[in-house]
C-alpha cells in the first residue's frame, strides 16, 4: 500500500514503525491525549484555510462574492484565534514543552498561510510559535525548495 495521507503517516509511524524513529507521541497521558486531540484538529485549520484559499484562487475578482468571502474569512480567523489560544498555557509546543505529532500536523497548515501573505502580527504566540518552528533543522531540511527562492503569491494579504 502506498500511504499518501500525512496524518496516516504519523500514526503509522508513531504505532508500526515506532522502534526506528524518534517518537513524537508523549510520555504523560494527559499530553499524549492532547498531542492527538490537536494532531487531528490540524484537518479543521486546514479546511478553513483551504476554502479561503480555493474561493480566491478559482474566482475572478470581479465575481467574488464579497458575502460569502466574508464569512469564510471569518471562519478561518476563527480557527486561527482558536490556535492561538491554545498557547494560553505558556507551552513552547502545541501539547506541551516539547515537539509532538500536534506540531508536525499543524505546522505545514501555518507555514502555508503565512506563505500566502497571513499577517500573524494579530497572534503573538501562533508568531513566535512559527518562527521558532521555521528555526529547526528538520523544518529547514524539508521547506519546498521554491518557498527558498520565490515569494510566491499573496492572496490572503490584507484579508
Amino acid at each position: 500500500i502506498v500511504m499518501y495521507e500525512s496524518l496516516a503517516i504519523v500514526t503509522y509511524l508513531e504505532t508500526v514503525e515506532n522502534e526506528s524513529v524518534v517518537s513524537l507521541m508523549p510520555k504523560q497521558r494527559r499530553l499524549a491525549a492532547k498531542a492527538l486531540v490537536r494532531m487531528h484538529e490540524a484537518n479543521n485549520a486546514s479546511a478553513h484555510v483551504g476554502e479561503v484559499v480555493y474561493y480566491l484562487r478559482r474566482t475572478k475578482p470581479e465575481d467574488v462574492n464579497e458575502t460569502y468571502l466574508n464569512s469564510k474569512r471569518e471562519a478561518m480567523y476563527s480557527e486561527i484565534s482558536l490556535w492561538e489560544r491554545y498557547f494560553d498555557s505558556g507551552d513552547e509546543f502545541l501539547a506541551g514543552s516539547s515537539i509532538s505529532v500536534a506540531d508536525v500536523s499543524f505546522f505545514p497548515t501555518l507555514a502555508y498561510i503565512v506563505r500566502l501573505g497571513f499577517d500573524l502580527s494579530r497572534f503573538p504566540r501562533l508568531n513566535m510559535y512559527y518562527i521558532r518552528m521555521c528555526k529547526r533543522p528538520a523544518v529547514q531540511a524539508s521547506w519546498p525548495p521554491h518557498w527558498k527562492e520565490t515569494e510566491g503569491s499573496k492572496p490572503l494579504r490584507g484579508l
